[in-house]
């Protein structure tokens, strides 16, 4: 990366795990080689040692595990003195030169190739959701010390395919940027089937061949997978140490696991992050099965008090069971509350939803979530009328059914400052919209949602 880059992440504080270039395949076993690695490494860990925010130089991505995992000796036919001196040149590279080379000119800590052999005290790529067929609370059960790559596919946003000229879903130029093969799934196995079959355990599948549906329900399944990842992950009590998920962005208008698309625009998947690792906010702690456990978060410099207000409520909003707990949380620091058995709390669990609220002293509302007990799919929503009203910049939502998933969609390319949120009933949301041309007005919006027959009203 560019000078600029580290500077950028110097002022804001963020941490880079920065790898040596080499990832998924073996590296030459000549001198010459060895010796011209050593040079390109010395010049880039000189440039870029004195940044505070690298954290991490990492030898490379997916070598070892590849070597001894993924069947490459039988795959191109190396065995024995061929097999040992492919070996050796790895270990020469990654485990001498690199290293040494780091220790003598750079402070940071040098790790040689993720994820590690040693999953129980190292980071680990999981990906049990996607390349397996593993549901989300594999997320609670795999993952080593520091999960390092998980993810799910979606499409990009429509105003990014129209711009790329791809206008229906069968077009060839999209179905080219499907490049994920599964073969030892099934022959023929690709990320549209994959894609297909976790929206199925999710959402449900996608209208055949409709293109905004595929959009809609590919970005709303990676958005649930990442969530309940990063939220398993945070309230794991210490197991996970670390939890980066693949992928940010695009370098093309591709079908992939990014959040951020090519053209710069947020997936739902994105704005899902966001709120997952909300620096003051409460969570869920999904594992826990015998009761009710509510995690507040304080990620700041100051303590935190107030009131965590639960509820289940039907879909209609009628409060089922509630129950408030008070809470005083020290800075950088977390909170687990224990409500209740959760056979207290799942009560019809297909027609109900589990609501939190987290409040300051004075009584200002801090996060306000919600959560479905079972898969989208699984849940007998009520049909919604979504009223919309336009404000200065953005509109104001309100509906008198629960939606677990609402995504606005306007006519021009902007961001919005939330999407793919839950709307509880009888509680309005304000959501602000940043168009690309600052010039353009809003013009029409319409939403999106899993529930049956939605009816928006408004703009």
């Amino acid at each position: 990366p560019p000078q600029s880059f580290f500077e950028a992440c110097d002022e804001q504080g963020l941490l880079v795990w920065q790898d040596f270039m080499f990832a998924c395949t073996m590296v030459p076993t000549d001198d010459d080689f060895a010796q011209n690695v050593r040079l390109e490494a010395e010049e880039q860990v000189l440039r870029l040692r004195h940044h505070p925010s690298l954290v991490l130089w990492c030898g490379n991505n997916e070598m070892d595990r590849a070597w001894t995992s993924w069947g490459w000796q039988d795959t191109y036919n190396l065995h024995g003195i061929d097999s040992t001196e492919v070996y050796q040149a790895y270990l020469r590279l990654f485990q001498d030169i690199l290293p040494d080379l780091v220790d003598h000119e750079s402070p940071t800590q040098y790790l040689p190739t993720s994820p590690t052999l040693d999953s129980r005290s190292g980071d680990e790529h999981a990906w049990g959701v996607w390349f397996g067929l593993e549901d989300f609370s594999y997320y609670s059960r795999h993952g080593g010390r520091f999960v390092s790559e998980y993810g799910l596919q979606s499409l990009p946003n429509l105003h990014t395919l129209s711009e790329a000229g791809i206008s229906h879903f069968n077009d060839e130029a999209l179905q080219f940027r499907q490049r994920s093969k599964m073969d030892w799934l099934k022959p023929g196995f690709d990320g549209w089937d994959m894609m297909k079959h976790f929206m199925s355990e999710s959402t449900g599948a996608p209208k055949h061949h409709d293109l905004e549906d595929w959009i809609f329900k590919s970005q709303v399944t990676q958005a649930e997978g990442l969530r309940q990842a990063l939220e398993r992950h945070r309230t794991s009590e210490g197991r996970f140490g670390g939890s980066l998920y693949w992928s940010l962005n695009d370098v093309w208008p591709a079908v992939s696991w990014s959040t951020i698309d090519h053209a710069g625009r947020w997936k739902l998947g994105h704005y899902a992050a966001k709120r997952a690792n909300a620096s003051q906010t409460v969570l869920w702690q999904r594992h826990r099965v015998d009761s009710l456990v509510m995690v507040v978060f304080n990620d700041a410099a100051e303590a935190l008090s107030g009131r965590l207000s639960v509820a289940v409520c039907d879909f209609a909003g009628d409060t089922i069971r509630s129950q408030d707990a008070e809470f005083e949380v020290e800075p950088m620091s977390s909170l687990p509350i224990s409500m209740a058995s959760m056979a207290e709390w799942r009560i019809q669990p297909k027609d109900s939803y589990l609501s939190w609220m987290l409040e300051g002293k004075d009584n200002a509302p801090i996060v306000h979530k919600s959560a479905l007990w079972v898969p989208f799919n699984e849940a007998n929503l009520l049909s919604p009328k979504i009223r919309l009203q336009p404000t200065g910049n953005g509109c104001w939502l309100e509906t008198q059914t629960y939606v677990p998933v609402a995504q606005l969609l306007a006519d021009i390319p902007g961001r919005w400052s939330d999407n793919g949120m839950t709307l509880e009933p009888h509680t309005r949301l304000t959501v602000a919209f940043d168009p690309e041309d600052s010039l353009a007005g809003l013009g029409e919006v319409k939403v999106l949602t899993l529930n049956p027959e939605t009816l928006n009203g408004g703009l």
